[in-house]
């Protein structure tokens, strides 16, 4: 059995053992993200319900999950909706992946946009204001795509 006074010792070391582990996961998961690019390669209305794709690209050798996707998009400046989608998506280490995320339009959203509604979509910008969750760190996105 221990003297008491190795004991404060052998707490001491394990504390320090504790903390290394703590910190050294920490800074992991933080590189993980580092360089997460997010863009929007296609959005569509079809059936008054807006679809945008996003591609996420992980440029790290570890893989980042991506928890959801929040914000607000916008047609041409002008708020269309307020996006949240909660699905969860492995992106491997130096790969890419796609992240639909569906819109519905409400009525009141068609008429404070049928301006930019009645011009069709063509030549107008989809914009999206908002954060990924990656790998449980809220990583802030700013996109805009022109439609075609």
């Amino acid at each position: 059995m221990p003297s008491t006074r190795q004991s404060p010792n052998l707490l001491m070391l394990l504390g320090i053992g504790v903390a290394v582990y703590y910190f050294r996961n920490i800074s992991k998961s933080n590189t993980y993200t580092a360089g997460l690019k997010s863009f929007i390669t296609d959005a569509t209305v079809k059936n008054g319900v807006l679809t945008i794709q996003f591609k996420f690209q992980n440029p790290n050798t570890m893989p980042t999950v991506i928890r959801s996707v929040v914000g607000d998009v916008f047609l041409n400046g002008n708020k269309l909706a307020a996006v949240s989608s909660f699905q969860t998506v492995e992106i491997a280490g130096n790969a890419e992946t796609y992240f639909p995320v569906n819109v519905k339009l409400t009525f009141a959203t068609v008429v404070n946009s049928i301006v930019e509604l009645t011009k069709g979509f063509a030549g107008s910008k989809i914009s999206f204001r908002g954060y990924v969750n990656a790998n449980n760190k809220a990583i802030p996105v700013n996109i805009d795509f022109a439609l075609k």
